[in-house]
């Protein structure tokens, strides 16, 4: 097994172990980052199952959505995910909710000084103790982001960071993203609904356009799946439609002159 192999698998194997004890409420607050498509949402998903106190909420939302969810998920037994809602960490109020949320008191009191007349409409009080878990999935690199000062709330993201637990999953390189694809579906089983036969297809024709093919990704590897699986000639298709083919560069050359 090649080195990023390994560090690949402990990064999947501890991945699972977080989702885990989020799942089960051993965690307070949990912040999993790194480029998209390579399993971070997936694992969540696969070890929530059906718990009943599990929420998700994907995209953008808004400060007074972000406290409505936070009440509503506030006993113990709860577990709110935020998925790809990046824009939280961009925003001052939004990040002060997730920093009281996830702060390490024994007693975590949450306020928000609104108008009374927007409360009353969501239903909730201008202050409550929240005792559930909260897990942020993003795309953003938050560490480099704090450390570089690339956000101007990058001094609540370190106060953020330092409260929660933190992990990075993934490679920012495309070999190593594709390394990373090929332990999913090698490792842990993905496709195993299709033909043997296909996935090896597949995997050979993106190692052999890891330079073209937008991106190194498990979303790219399920869209060259299902081609395969309908098409004799699905390369071409594939090659049109998941890489960067001259259409693509004669139009960003339009765009530039």
């Amino acid at each position: 097994m090649s080195f990023i192999r390994e560090q690949i698998a402990t990064q999947q194997r501890n991945l699972e172990k977080l989702a885990k004890m989020a799942v089960d409420g051993k965690i307070r607050g949990l912040i999993i980052s790194g480029p998209p498509g390579l399993g971070k949402t997936h694992t969540f998903k696969q070890t929530a199952g059906t718990k009943k106190n599990c929420r998700w909420v994907n995209g953008r939302i808004t400060p007074t959505a972000l406290y409505q969810a936070l009440y509503q998920c506030s006993d113990k037994s709860d577990l709110l995910i935020l998925d790809d809602c990046d824009a939280v960490l961009e925003d001052e109020t939004s990040i002060n909710l997730l920093k009281a949320a996830m702060d390490t008191s024994d007693v975590r009191i949450i306020n928000y000084v609104a108008n009374k007349a927007v409360l009353n409409q969501i239903g909730c009080p201008d202050s409550f103790e929240f005792s559930g878990t909260v897990v942020l999935i993003t795309n953003l690199d938050v560490l480099t982001r704090v450390k570089t000062r690339q956000s101007k709330t990058y001094v609540h993201m370190m106060a953020l960071a330092s409260w929660t637990l933190h992990a990075q999953v993934g490679y920012h390189d495309r070999p190593s993203q594709l390394e990373h694809v090929k332990y999913l579906i090698e490792e842990k089983g993905a496709f195993n609904e299709y033909s043997s036969e296909i996935v090896e297809e597949v995997l050979v024709w993106f190692e052999d356009r890891i330079q073209v093919v937008r991106t190194v990704d498990m979303r790219t590897a399920v869209k060259a799946i299902l081609l395969a699986s309908e098409l004799d000639d699905w390369e071409e298709m594939a090659d049109y439609t998941l890489t960067v083919n001259a259409f693509d560069s004669a139009n960003e050359r339009s765009t530039t002159n």
